[in-house]
């Protein structure tokens, strides 16, 4: 709710009990609306730049009522499903550049010390 706000995490619902600070906000979506769409459309750009626009004071405060006055897209189910397994294959690619840029990064590093020791030698 104050600082870095937007900061989000995932509670799974046998997590049991915890306590909430006044900087941090749970919220609970209604039975429909409870699959991944939502927390992945509460990571969106259209998301961020809500918790970003009630800019209050030194640093950026979302109050508890602002949450209320949020613009949710809610899309028809089998659309929310299809976004869901839309990001799930994004990610999967995202984790497969980052394995091939650290495989790239290690051959750099092979061939520079390699060639760094010939040329010591």
């Amino acid at each position: 709710m104050t600082g870095d706000v937007g900061n989000l995490g995932r509670i799974p619902r046998n997590f049991g009990e915890a306590y909430i600070n006044q900087h941090t906000a749970m919220l609970r979506f209604m039975n429909e609306c409870q699959n991944r769409f939502f927390p992945e459309f509460m990571r969106s750009p259209l998301a961020k730049y809500q918790f970003d626009a009630p800019q209050r004071g030194i640093k950026n405060s979302f109050r508890l009522g602002d949450v209320g006055e949020m613009l949710v897209p809610v899309p028809p189910k089998e659309e929310q499903f299809r976004i869901v397994r839309q990001i799930e294959q994004m990610m999967d690619i995202c984790c497969l550049l980052k394995e091939k840029i650290n495989k790239g990064q290690a051959i750099k590093n092979y061939l520079s010390d390699s060639i760094s020791s010939s040329l010591v030698n």
